[in-house]
């Protein structure tokens, strides 16, 4: 009997929703009948995923915030500008280099106190495969820079995180988890204000938008590590000529997201994954922020929030159940289970190497004799095949990039909105916070609403519809902007229940439920007004 489970309901494991098949270029097959899961896979699945939520007992939240860097010159960001900031904001706040590239360069930061297993801190080092991720590289030398103390009390004891992900062209924070999000503001600030100030003598800076807007200018090369490399490889396994996929692979060094993840116990597992993979289409009138500008050769409706495309038609998207969001959730533990079987993998780890692969849903990877990944020979150059044998220990490489995601700390991660202005950047974790403080009042709301439902579209089409700067005719405006304000007074409240003022983070949401706008509709009009991207540029990075 599978351990979790009663003996009643140990007599079969199944579930309504048909077999998936992963068809070449990403396509998905629906077949129809049941499908059960074996009891060896069930137990995995349940202790990586599921279990970690039963030792939950308070909401606690680790916020990531991620920021492209940019030469103000219009020129490529020099790396050697990053390096000297690693340095200098390694001497003024005390964090120590944990993690390089194969020439030595650190691309991580870390405070001693930092405990790998917490939301928020580094992203998760068993999944290398996300950009951004923090895994520590087997090639990186052994040895850590000096430090010197920090100016803050409270930060030298945060445990929190500086990396860069992808590329030199990306900068991420990564928060030691909390219960105060306002004493996270202070420290955010700090760091800030310091790095802004370093990249700023040398005509860099950080700004708050999802999409570099010098991207153009920059040098698309992946950290020089093993597990960028294999990363970059793998997006790059997609066949250019293939509508399905967009042609950037490298998205991942100019996409830039604000995450959060939130501690959700046990029994509110279902209900957090439901309800908040149906408040995506609000969140994208409230989030959206990051323009790509379409290739000439390719024009089509303008997405304020690129991001989804780029993440959906890529290799990540390969199997569609990894990104985005479903049309049905699951209903029950057995339900997300098999749900998490179908979930694809397309990393491993052998004898120190990075292997990726064409992804594979896990269920059948484990029944598979063999797989043929391809990792980087550091002494050739170049990359070479290794066929290996796949093991239950692999799942700690098994991890899926969708909206609302469920992790192994015992954490949803809601990863779908953009980079945002500097001075609202705290808005994302205040907003999700607050909601999961009050979701049984968000999940009533969501079921009776009529501006966006009710219009024969479910949460992945009016998601979609909702990225867009035009929306389609049957969106009420009115009733919009009705149900989106009712949606942050349900943050409010749950924030002001926490007692400790966090609510005022919400403050510049309501602007933009009212004026139903956001980042990059703002910045597309100003455009369209003549003001210079160098302004918003500066604009956008403003505290």
């Amino acid at each position: 009997m599978c351990y979790w489970r009663t003996e009643a309901a140990a007599q079969s494991l199944r579930c309504d929703l048909p077999p998936v098949t992963v068809a070449p270029c990403g396509t998905i097959e629906m077949k129809s009948g049941e499908r059960t899961v074996s009891e060896a896979l069930e137990n995995l699945l349940f202790e990586r995923f599921i279990e970690p939520t039963r030792q939950v007992t308070q909401s606690y939240a680790g916020v990531e915030i991620e920021l492209p860097i940019v030469n103000l010159r219009r020129e490529p960001v020099d790396f050697e500008v990053v390096h000297a900031l690693s340095a200098a904001f390694s001497a003024a706040f005390d964090f120590e280099a944990s993690d390089w590239d194969a020439e030595g360069a650190t691309t991580k930061l870390v405070k001693a106190s930092t405990a790998p297993d917490e939301p928020g801190s580094a992203p998760d080092a068993a999944a290398p495969d996300e950009p951004g991720s923090t895994a520590p590289d087997a090639a990186a030398p052994s040895s850590t820079a000096p430090g010197s103390t920090a100016p803050d009390a409270a930060a030298a004891s945060s445990g929190d995180v500086v990396t860069y992900d992808c590329s030199y062209n990306n900068l991420e924070i990564s928060f030691a988890r909390t219960d105060d999000l306002l004493a996270l503001r202070r420290r955010f600030k700090e760091y800030y204000r310091f790095i802004r100030a370093e990249l700023l003598r040398s005509e860099h800076s950080l700004t708050g938008m999802g999409i570099n807007p010098h991207r153009a200018y920059n040098r698309p090369e992946p950290i020089s590590n093993a597990r960028y490399r294999m990363l970059y490889h793998f997006l790059r396994r997609c066949d250019a000529a293939d509508s399905r996929f967009h042609p950037w692979p490298e998205f991942g060094m100019f996409c830039s997201a604000s995450q959060v993840q939130i501690d959700i116990p046990y029994h509110r597992l279902l209900q957090t994954l439901d309800v908040f993979e149906r408040l995506e289409p609000f969140k994208a009138v409230l989030f959206a922020n990051s323009v790509l500008d379409a290739p000439a050769h390719n024009p089509g409706p303008t997405l304020l929030c690129a991001r989804d495309m780029l993440w959906e038609r890529s290799m990540q998207g390969y199997n569609p159940l990894n990104v985005g969001i479903s049309e049905r959730t699951p209903q029950s533990i057995e339900d997300l289970l098999v749900f998490l079987g179908r979930l694809s993998i397309f990393c491993a780890r052998r004898d120190g190497r990075f292997l990726d692969f064409v992804p594979i849903p896990f269920a059948e990877y484990l029944e598979r004799e063999q797989v043929i990944g391809t990792f980087f020979d550091e002494k050739s150059g170049a990359f070479r095949e290794m066929p290996f044998v796949p093991e239950a220990a692999d799942i700690a490489y098994l991890r899926s990039y969708r909206h609302c995601d469920l992790t192994f700390r015992g954490t949803v991660e809601f990863r779908s909105c953009c980079a945002q202005p500097l001075g609202d950047t705290l808005s994302v974790a205040a907003f999700h916070l607050g909601l999961v403080e009050n979701i049984d009042a968000l999940g009533a709301l969501l079921d009776a609403d009529r501006s966006l439902y009710g219009h024969g579209f479910g949460a992945p089409e009016l998601r979609r519809l909702m990225v867009l700067r035009l929306w389609p005719d049957f969106v009420d405006r009115a009733a919009l902007r009705e149900q989106l304000l009712a949606i942050l007074e349900l943050a409010n409240a749950g924030l002001a229940a926490r007692g400790r003022g966090e609510e005022v983070l919400l403050e510049p949401l309501y602007i933009r439920a009212w004026n139903l706008s956001n980042p990059a509709r703002e910045l597309l009009a100003k455009r369209e007004q003549g003001v210079p991207l160098a302004t918003l540029i500066h604009l956008y990075a403003e505290l």
